[in-house]
């Protein structure tokens, strides 16, 4: 987990508690950033097992759903397993500071980091102990969706297990594609793009995401 993370969610996790992010609930990790949706720049997203069923599980989710910086949830598939994905707003803009590493706390917000922790983490520890007011960024992506939805798939109206949307211009290309009939198989072809080089060209000009695009 990245230190922004590590720093983050017990501010933005309000009634949270480090149990709440364990092996037992599911917790996979918590990340900064997700190249499948590069517009959520100002949220971490934690991500949880959908393999994991137990009651201190389904405590959770409620838990995560009712924070007042919970934003909404999807679901991906990392190696073909499902995840649910918690997008978590992040404000105040003081917050949002921290992702690119720049640290401005109270002594009560500390506090409330350092009781979320309780001594478990040592880079935690020194953060507290020597008030730090700055972390060195450490971008941390979403693993992209396996099971992210093609055009093909909307086309052809394939079934796939619920994931991310594609984008909306998809949707209102295909929309006249089916309705003039106008060759699929040439637009196909125009559009029809590894993902990564399309992001690669959405965001080249934003130095937070090309550097781990590449």
């Amino acid at each position: 987990m990245s230190k922004q993370c590590k720093v983050l969610i017990p501010l933005l996790g309000e009634n949270m508690m480090l149990e709440d992010i364990s092996e037992d609930v599911g917790f996979y990790n918590a990340y900064t950033s997700n190249i499948d949706k590069p517009y959520l720049d100002s949220h971490i997203f934690l991500v949880y097992s959908n393999l994991c069923h137990t009651d201190e599980r389904w405590y959770t989710d409620r838990k995560i759903k009712g924070l007042s910086t919970y934003y909404g949830s999807d679901t991906i598939y990392i190696k073909d397993k499902p995840f649910t994905v918690y997008i978590l707003k992040v404000v105040p803009k003081k917050y949002l500071d921290i992702m690119d590493g720049i640290v401005n706390l109270t002594t009560k917000e500390r506090d409330k980091i350092n009781k979320f922790w309780c001594c478990t983490d040592n880079y935690i520890n020194r953060f507290i102990c020597d008030k730090y007011n700055k972390i060195s960024c450490e971008e941390s992506n979403l693993p992209l969706n396996d099971n992210y939805v093609t055009l093909d798939d909307v086309y052809f109206e394939n079934e796939k297990s619920s994931g991310l949307l594609i984008e909306t211009w998809a949707f209102i290309l295909l929309f006249y594609l089916k309705r003039y009939d106008i060759n699929y198989t040439i637009i196909r072809q125009i559009c029809q793009k590894d993902r990564k080089k399309i992001l690669h060209q959405k965001m080249a000009h934003n130095p937070r995401w090309a550097k781990d695009l590449n």
